[in-house]
């Protein structure tokens, strides 16, 4: 079976807890200290790569109240679900969609985000094309996700996860991701912040990184 199809199975059957589970809670505690990094507020055009059922980005549509919000995920059930959460309101959009088939138009988007999903990838280089494919020349990409060198145990995690989860491709360090914006043709690619320690929202271990990248100068 192909990861992804493993990733499909596998989210499908979350969807049904997904918003109440206690990985979620960790994943909008997280979102709230990506905001505190990326500057939503003059953006217009806003797409969440692997967004689950939405929550980023109603997060973000509290905050600027005039951007639409586009969501792509792998799961039919995580969408579905994302959509009854935004049912009525029309700046917002979701499709079930493959992260390395965007299936939007070159230069379509101010900001595209992904969080904790980018590790699932089996393309990570084709699913970073699309995303500077389908950024406006000087539109930014925010990248959040759990990195081997940030801290110890989750590499650990990382060697645990390979073993017995499918559809888990691999936690880079943060070298491995720079490398990979910079080789995609991305500019100024950074480390924004990290975030690490235990307990963190009852989750056992907490190592992520933070990352900034801009399509053109």
């Amino acid at each position: 079976m192909e990861q992804s199809d493993s990733n499909k199975q596998r989210f499908d059957k979350w969807a049904q807890t997904y918003d109440t589970d206690r990985i979620s809670t960790w994943f909008k505690h997280i979102h709230r200290i990506m905001l505190d990094h990326v500057d939503i507020s003059r953006k217009r055009s806003i797409l969440d790569v692997g967004c689950g059922t939405g929550n980023a980005l109603i997060l973000m549509s509290r905050i600027n109240e005039d951007a639409r919000y586009y969501g792509i995920d792998l799961s039919g059930q995580m969408i579905e679900a994302a959509r009854e959460k935004t049912k009525g309101n029309p700046r917002f959009e979701f499709r079930a969609a493959d992260s390395a088939n965007i299936p939007y138009g070159d230069a379509y988007f101010d900001l595209v985000i992904s969080s904790n999903s980018f590790h699932h990838y089996l393309d990570p280089f084709r699913v970073l094309s699309e995303v500077k494919r389908v950024l406006k020349e000087g539109g930014t990409f925010f990248l959040v996700d759990a990195c081997r060198d940030v801290y110890f145990p989750i590499k650990m995690q990382d060697a645990y996860r390979k073993k017995f989860e499918k559809g888990h491709v691999t936690y880079y360090t943060t070298g491995e991701i720079l490398h990979m914006l910079k080789e995609t043709g991305f500019s100024n690619p950074r480390l924004v912040t990290t975030v690490k320690g235990m307990g963190i929202k009852k989750k056992l271990f907490t190592g992520v990184g933070m990352f900034s990248a801009t399509k053109g100068a």
